[in-house]
Parts: C-alpha cells; sequence; structure tokens
C-alpha cells in the first residue's frame, strides 16, 4: 500500500474497516453521541487505491478536510428546522487546483433551501491540493434520527440524471466531470 495512504489509514485506524474490490471502504464511527442534527458514521473512498494513491499527496490534509467540510454542513443542520428523519450520503470531489464541489443524497430529499446550504457551506471549506485528476469520497450521515444507509455507493439525483443521460453506468470520474458546477 502507497506510503501516504498508510499514514491516513494509520490516522484511522481504529475505525477503519478494510477495503474490499474497487471502492475502498472506510468506517469511522462517531467517538460519542453528537448535539448535532446530523449523525455521521462512514467514510466512502469512491475510487480505488490504485487512482488515490498518487493523487494525494498530503493525507492528513484530506482527513482534516473532510472533518472540516462534514462539520460545516452538521453546523447548517443543526440551525437548521428539524425535519423527518432522513439519511444519505454528503459526496465531496476535489480537483487540481484546490476546487471543490458536493452533491447530497438524502432519502427522503433535504427541503431544497437546507440542501442549498449545507452544499454552499461544504463548497466554502478550502480543500487539500490533489494532483493528476479528482479525489471523490462520500460520507454517510443520519439526518433528525435517521438511520445510516445500508448501502455503499451515493446515486445523487444530479449523477443519475447523467447516467440516464449517458444512456449507461458512468464511471464516478466521468459523473463527476458530467456534473461538476462552479
Amino acid at each position: 500500500m502507497h506510503r501516504r495512504l498508510q499514514r491516513l489509514l494509520q490516522h484511522i485506524a481504529p475505525r477503519l474497516l478494510r477495503p474490499a474490490g474497487l471502492a475502498w471502504l472506510m468506517v469511522i464511527t462517531a467517538a460519542s453521541a453528537q448535539a448535532d442534527a446530523m449523525q455521521r458514521a462512514d467514510i466512502i473512498l469512491l475510487q480505488p487505491e490504485s487512482v488515490l494513491a498518487p493523487r494525494v499527496p498530503n493525507v492528513q490534509g484530506l482527513a482534516t478536510y473532510i472533518d472540516k467540510a462534514t462539520a460545516q454542513a452538521a453546523e447548517v443542520t443543526r440551525q437548521a428546522e428539524a425535519g423527518p428523519p432522513t439519511s444519505g450520503f454528503l459526496v465531496i470531489a476535489i480537483r487540481p487546483g484546490l476546487r471543490s464541489n458536493a452533491w447530497l443524497d438524502f432519502q427522503p430529499p433535504l427541503p431544497q433551501p437546507l440542501a442549498d446550504a449545507v452544499l454552499r457551506a461544504m463548497r466554502a471549506v478550502t480543500p487539500p491540493a490533489v494532483r493528476g485528476g479528482p479525489v471523490v469520497l462520500a460520507v454517510k450521515a443520519s439526518l433528525w434520527g435517521g438511520t445510516t444507509p445500508g448501502r455503499d455507493f451515493p446515486a445523487p439525483k444530479e449523477w443519475r440524471a447523467a447516467m440516464n443521460q449517458a444512456g449507461r453506468p458512468l464511471e464516478t470520474e466521468a459523473l463527476v466531470e458530467r456534473t461538476w458546477r462552479p
């Protein structure tokens, strides 16, 4: 395993489930109950190790970024009026040049004004440097007592629309490129 990724794995080792197949699955369990409306659970890296290893020069920076972006989302939901229980994914992509984007995949969906505020908050966090292409991950989360989703791959509505338009399944990077919005 690549040295940088080993450091990331060591950083979160007590809370890690080893990857299988093409997508890595890292399970990070919240250390204690949060006062936030949002409960964060698993981090899912949506690309294989062979793709991610050369793209992430600072794994600690990536871990810190994930923490900050999800904390911003949690703060927005904490300040919002409680809604029905829901769960899903906060999806994040980081491009070279310190550019990032985010998508949501919650069932039932968040009210649009709240979804927009969560996305703005996540996108406002400065991402770490990556090189050679995008880094894509998702954070499983639940709101207002929702249960953590059982599935391991997000499908934001924008990604589903891109696949429908293409008429075929698309790789994660292709989905990110087709649905990237400034």
